[in-house]
């Protein structure tokens, strides 16, 4: 049986939050995004790809980020992870587009 606890901790942590998968594919898409509206984009991106990586990883057979929470419970967090860092990162090219 799976801990609540734990399962919660994951779903801060790297499994669902901080994913790093679904942190530089936000990050790359902020970059990229033109308009803030497109941040929601970004952030549905990321979630997605994200848990798609997850699935590539345990289909082959390597080692994965723990994820006792499962994709759905996990989804959510990886949109918000994803879509912070999004805006983040366009907020700071925007700035650093005006001052130039």
């Amino acid at each position: 049986m799976i801990d609540v606890s734990a399962m919660w901790a994951d779903l801060f942590e790297f499994a669902g939050l901080l994913n790093p998968i679904a942190l530089v594919i936000g990050a790359v898409m902020g970059y990229f995004a033109a308009q803030r509206r497109q941040i929601i984009i970004a952030a549905f991106a990321a979630a997605v790809f994200s848990l798609m990586a997850d699935a590539l990883l345990r289909s082959i057979g390597l080692p994965q980020f723990a994820a006792q929470a499962g994709p759905l419970a996990a989804f959510p967090f990886r949109f918000a992870g994803g879509g912070i860092l999004a805006l983040a990162v366009h907020l700071i090219v925007r700035r650093q587009a005006q001052k130039a």
